[in-house]
């Protein structure tokens, strides 16, 4: 029977994968930073651009904080006119690149290929998951925490997004020495330490996600009480200086982040961490406990301080619960909660230094998935009705809304891609003329049709847009008034830097002053108001070229081509939400 358990388990474990190919219908193309990779492997956008990726073995070192370089993405038009002027947004994934480097020779531009590469390593990571869980826990909650693991929502976006598969090749790798680790230490002998250690130097070189598995490793032996304090922590600190190691390394290298409101750096800039860490940390414990949607952290910002606020009673609810299950189960199970809880915990820390989204919870979710899976067990072994209908409530927000967003994700990416590929028509993007033109936008629906188009087109066509200036990310009403022949200002009924993708390029702690003026070689901008937050509401922009660009907006739900309105008038574009 108890070989039938462990067939069960592990078969279950191929759940993920069949949602993953549910998703092929949708996926017939490839996203975002994923044109910027296709176009640096083919040349087509370079170091002389801006881009400052050095070799097909750092393909995600996107901006790396020297001005000039910065000043020259603004001038190709590889980023806004409004990033900032020493933005950095580096990161140390050689193996990661390596893996794109590898589906860029096979599949080209063929997003099937790519969907299909990633589903090979979350079908590793799941039976790898499920192996783990069946080495610590009964049978039951072994199979429950490997189903809910496969489905999980979270994991959608890094099967389907070819440039956040580096949550599953981290989790994969540090998963196989956790694995190597409790094997051995369930058995009361030590792993091998070359071997755990070769594999998490693996996980890290493929991503900063791989802190999370050596969180997990170093929480395992610190938990393991069958030997003394002093043993464990021996065992653990060959991870520790692993890391420390790998920290040295990458500062050293000049990767980190600098200059972002979303993306931030706990190493150079702690204090901006730690006031971020409340609502960043109840974001994600919202998404881990209570099966909360990721994507609302981009999606609707305006939603973050709720979504902390459903973290934090998530936590005062299943916390005693968890509690209470724990004291009445065997010290094993006791203490393989703990070491969980412990690394699930630590392994956030990273995370919450980046854009949260799902593919942000990838690694948490092991320890997560444990601890939903020993609480719906334990309560469907009682007659209490109140566990019974908590347990339920569980299955259905982390198990069946999970695997619902599989396929509703896929069907909501495919409908964004659907309405970009209009705007690209609309705008003629999708004819290679485009490379002869240039475009001035005054407002965009989304960031795939303002800051991700220059990357699509190249990667498409091998070619540049010729001039691409996008003036806002504002989700807001633009109103332009005509100063002269060639100066117009635009007036927002918002902030500069109120949207998160604008954030991302800036943070709005050091918004643009009045003042400020960026230069570029067909216009300069100034800025000319701010709120009583200092955050730009106002700019003016001076074409500097005789013939005008092609002015374009979002416009009462679709890209309109525009004229300035006569000298002195004013025109209001109204942006609604596609």
């Amino acid at each position: 029977m108890h070989g039938k358990g462990d067939w069960v388990v592990h078969r279950s474990a191929l759940l993920g994968v069949v949602l993953g190919l549910a998703c092929l219908p949708f996926i017939h193309f490839l996203l975002v930073d994923d044109w910027f990779h296709v176009a640096i492997l083919d040349g087509t956008v370079a170091h002389a651009q801006g881009a400052t990726a050095s070799g097909p073995w750092d393909l995600f070192r996107f901006f790396g904080g020297n001005p000039k370089v910065i000043q020259l993405a603004k001038e190709s038009s590889l980023t806004p006119w409004f990033s900032h002027p020493e933005l950095k947004l580096a990161f140390w994934r050689p193996l990661s690149s390596l893996f794109i480097v590898l589906d860029h020779r096979l599949f080209g531009t063929w997003a099937p290929g790519y969907l299909l590469h990633s589903l090979a390593w979350y079908a590793a990571l799941c039976v790898i998951v499920a192996a783990l869980f069946r080495r610590i826990f009964p049978v039951r909650v072994a199979l429950l925490g490997v189903l809910l693991f496969a489905v999980l929502g979270t994991h959608h976006q890094s099967v389907v997004w070819a440039s956040a598969r580096n949550s599953l090749t981290c989790a994969v790798f540090g998963g196989l020495a956790l694995l190597a680790q409790v094997t051995a230490g369930e058995e009361g002998r030590r792993a091998n330490p070359w071997l755990v250690l070769g594999l998490l130097a693996l996980s890290l070189l493929t991503g900063e996600a791989g802190l999370g598995m050596a969180a997990f490793s170093i929480a395992y032996e610190l938990f393991n009480d069958r030997d003394p304090l002093k043993a464990r922590v021996r065992r653990a600190l060959p991870i520790a200086g692993l890391v420390a190691a790998w920290l040295i390394a990458y500062v050293l290298l000049g990767y980190g982040t600098r200059g972002s409101g979303e993306y931030l750096n706990p190493l150079s800039a702690p204090l901006d961490y730690a006031l971020a860490f409340p609502i960043r940390l109840g974001n994600a414990l919202s998404v881990l406990l209570a099966g909360a949607p990721a994507d609302i952290w981009f999606l609707a910002p305006g939603a973050r301080t709720s979504m902390a606020i459903l973290g934090a009673l998530s936590v005062a609810i299943l916390a005693p619960w968890a509690w209470s299950v724990a004291k009445a189960a065997t010290p094993e199970v006791r203490r393989h909660l703990a070491w969980l809880t412990t690394g699930m915990l630590f392994a956030l820390l990273p995370q919450l230094a980046g854009v949260l989204g799902p593919r942000s919870f990838v690694i948490p979710s092991i320890g997560s998935a444990a601890i939903i899976s020993v609480l719906v067990a334990s309560a469907f072994g009682k007659p209490q009705f109140a566990p019974r209908a908590g347990a339920l409530v569980l299955l259905v927000l982390h198990g069946v809304f999970g695997a619902g967003m599989w396929l509703g994700s896929s069907a909501v990416y495919a409908k964004i891609t659907a309405g970009v590929e209009a705007n690209y028509a609309a705008m003629g993007l999708n004819e290679r003329s485009a490379s002869e033109r240039s475009y001035l936008l005054l407002s965009t629906p989304e960031v795939f049709s303002g800051i991700y188009a220059p990357w699509e087109f190249a990667a498409k066509n091998r070619a540049r847009i010729a001039s691409w200036r996008l003036l806002s990310l504002c989700e807001c009403d633009h109103t332009v008034t005509r100063l002269s022949e060639r100066t117009f200002e635009v007036k927002l009924n918002g902030t500069l830097l109120g949207s998160p993708y604008a954030a991302m390029l800036r943070s709005p702690a050091s918004p643009p002053r009045v003042g400020e003026r960026v230069d570029l070689s067909d216009l300069a901008i100034e800025v000319l108001a701010v709120d009583d937050r200092l955050q730009p509401t106002r700019f003016s922009v001076d074409l500097k070229r005789t013939a005008l660009p092609e002015l374009w907006a979002w416009s009462d739900g679709k890209m309109e081509r525009f004229t300035l309105p006569p000298l002195g008038q004013s025109r209001t574009f109204h942006w609604l939400r596609p």
